[in-house]
């Protein structure tokens, strides 16, 4: 199986020891848009380009593009998200719907909320017991089982309904990103919401554009000035890389 690796953003300092080549994809390549949002590669070698004029499958040679006009099951050609879940199946956020791609019978199907009003998908996390959070502009924080295909609106604390991004943690807990910038910890099995504060680090223009988890449980904030991590314990956002100075001019 063929394995591709796609890199945002590199680290001067990490290249030193290894000469990297990297090569340019866009529309005249087959590419269906430029503005490439998410990538995620499914158990077979392909990789799916999610942009905002439809998703695209990426053999390592070219480009299969699936939009609403031409696809069945396809509702919205803007692709913000997409994840991988255990059975192989991939799922893709989009402007109008949740969007499932099952590779055994090489079909989409979309899922919403109410046909008769938008459904924007923002962010997806994929919680242990299988379920997917999904953070929309509209409905706030939205739970999906997939075994029964049914979605529950996640009446919080807080109560906004415009959600930029969200990560389900470890015990269950979600980070709540608001669209007005804020971010909030908040416990499903309390019903405890706890606004984190990032006043207090340094920056008027302090913005949050990712939340990754890596391996070892460790909560990873991209932000407009580099690399921070969220401490659960106390509750806090702490620099990651304290001695990269050159980190706190990028914003990833």
């Amino acid at each position: 199986m063929k394995k591709f690796i796609f890199l945002f953003f590199l680290l001067p300092f990490i290249t030193r020891a290894q000469d990297f080549r990297f090569n340019n994809y866009n529309i005249n390549d087959g590419l269906s848009q430029s503005s490439v949002n998410t990538i995620v590669q499914d158990d077979y070698g392909g990789l799916w380009i999610g942009t905002q004029d439809g998703l695209n499958r990426f053999d390592g040679k070219s480009f299969e593009i699936f939009n609403p006009d031409e696809t069945n099951g396809i509702e919205s050609p803007f692709i913000n998200k997409s994840v991988k879940t255990e059975d192989r199946k991939l799922w893709f956020g989009t402007r109008n719907g949740l969007t499932l791609y099952n590779p055994t019978t090489e079909k989409f199907q979309t899922f919403t909320i109410d046909k008769k009003k938008i459904f924007d998908i923002q962010d997806i996390s994929i919680a242990k017991n299988k379920e997917l959070y999904i953070a929309t502009l509209g409905y706030g924080v939205v739970r999906f089982n997939p075994s029964t295909n049914k979605f529950t609106i996640i009446e919080w604390p807080d109560g906004s309904k415009k959600i930029s991004l969200l990560s389900v943690l470890d015990n269950g807990d979600l980070l709540v990103y608001t669209e007005d910038e804020k971010l909030y910890h908040y416990s499903p099995k309390t019903l405890e919401s706890f606004q984190i504060e990032s006043s207090n680090l340094g920056y008027d223009d302090f913005s949050i554009l990712r939340i990754r988890q890596t391996d070892k449980g460790k909560i990873l904030l991209g932000t407009t000035h580099g690399v921070y991590q969220y401490n659960q314990r106390n509750k806090s956002i702490q620099r990651d890389f304290h001695t990269t100075k050159k980190l706190e001019h990028l914003a990833i």
